[in-house]
């Protein structure tokens, strides 16, 4: 494995049984895989949803996004395309 890309959901963050806030059980186990990846030496890109989890829902996913979106205009969206693009160019992937 060159490049390990993780591509976590967003949730809205939950209250423990013993009363602190921790982010959704997703996202923290895909900060776990990402730690254990690079404690391994991998490369490793992180790449959440990059916008907010709109009113009235659980979470965003990017499922959601690209219905929302599309799958250009999302390539293109100012938090996301160019990083994916240059990690990609990066292993000869792009």
């Amino acid at each position: 494995v060159r490049l390990l890309c993780i591509w976590p959901d967003r949730e809205r963050p939950s209250r423990r049984v013993d009363g602190q806030v921790s982010e959704g059980a997703g996202m923290a186990s895909a900060r776990t895989l990402y730690e254990r990846a690079l404690g391994q030496g991998k490369t490793v890109l992180f790449i959440a949803p990059p916008d907010q989890i709109p009113e009235g829902q659980k979470g965003l996913d990017w499922n959601d996004l690209v219905r929302d979106y599309g799958v250009d205009r999302l390539r293109n969206h100012d938090r996301f395309g160019a990083r994916l693009d240059a990690t990609l160019a990066e292993f000869g992937a792009a």
